[in-house]
């Protein structure tokens, strides 16, 4: 796994919304929606960016939407200046003098992990230590949503709704209290929460979702990595949607947690005169 995507990975923490059962796989109704806008069309996808291969086939709505598509959309696509931005994140360390004893216990056991990430800025250091422990559960960056979907759109129109160096930024301005939240979470989280926010995903629970989101962070977090950034990207899909060529749609995968709250992606695309409705509603 190499660093690049595991940092692409680790931009969306707060919103890692898994899975784990295959009996699940039929019926699975992840957040879909389709975006209706001035006689053009979107699908938004909500993603995870961590994946299993159970995932797949993802259901046919799905797949056909994104069949029929002509633009992929996403939130970042990978550049040539990923690498340099993250090594530039990683020359100062925000680790507190004082490390608590659940990060000396965890370090205990994985010694290597630990002295590999020591230098590296306390969000980066969350975000491995959650990869290591959901790649012993079977998860992995090259099977999330976001990376499927790029990995089939070589002959598709592929678009960013921020950029990685936006991503990267962000995360280093998070106060060193938060980053050690989100250090604390990453080491301290049961597995068993874990699967209940992987269920929630696939089976497009709205309210668990929103509800996981909120409990993870605190409200400054909240509005930092995901309701500042939410506005600015539904405004980027309506101006997708108006370039689109007629009769052809775009297909958004973003990150599940944009997708709930009054401060959601959604509710700003409706705000802007947008038709939303879930795939899965039954007339």
């Amino acid at each position: 796994m190499n660093r690049q995507n595991m940092t692409l990975c680790g931009l969306m923490f707060t919103a890692l919304i898994f899975c784990t059962s295959a009996w699940a796989k039929l019926t699975d109704t992840p957040p879909f929606y389709k975006v209706e806008y001035q006689g053009k069309t979107a699908f938004l996808l909500g993603s995870v960016h961590l994946g299993k291969k159970d995932f797949y086939p993802l259901p046919k709505p799905i797949n056909q939407a994104f069949i029929d598509s002509e633009t992929l959309v996403v939130e970042a696509l990978p550049d040539d200046k990923t690498t340099s931005t993250i090594l530039k994140a990683q020359t100062a360390s925000t680790l507190p003098v004082a490390k608590s004893q659940g990060y000396i216990n965890f370090c205990e056991l994985h010694l290597l992990l630990c002295q590999a990430i020591e230098h590296m800025p306390m969000w980066i250091q969350a975000t491995q230590i959650t990869l290591f422990r959901l790649s012993h559960l079977g998860y992995h960056p090259n099977l999330g949503i976001d990376m499927h979907f790029i990995n089939r759109a070589k002959d598709k129109h592929k678009a960013q709704l921020e950029s990685m160096e936006y991503q990267l930024k962000l995360l280093n301005t998070i106060d060193k209290k938060a980053q050690l939240y989100m250090l604390e979470e990453a080491i301290s989280t049961p597995e068993d929460q874990l699967e209940n926010l992987f269920i929630a995903w696939r089976k497009g629970d709205s309210e668990n979702i929103n509800s996981a989101v909120k409990n993870s962070m605190s409200n400054s977090m909240l509005k930092k990595l995901l309701w500042q950034r939410n506005k600015p990207m539904s405004a980027g899909i309506i101006r997708l949607m108006k370039r689109a060529k007629s009769g052809k749609s775009i297909f958004v995968v973003i990150g599940a947690g944009h997708l709930e709250s009054d401060h959601s992606v959604n509710h700003y695309l409706k705000q802007a005169g947008a038709k939303v409705e879930s795939v899965w509603r039954k007339p």
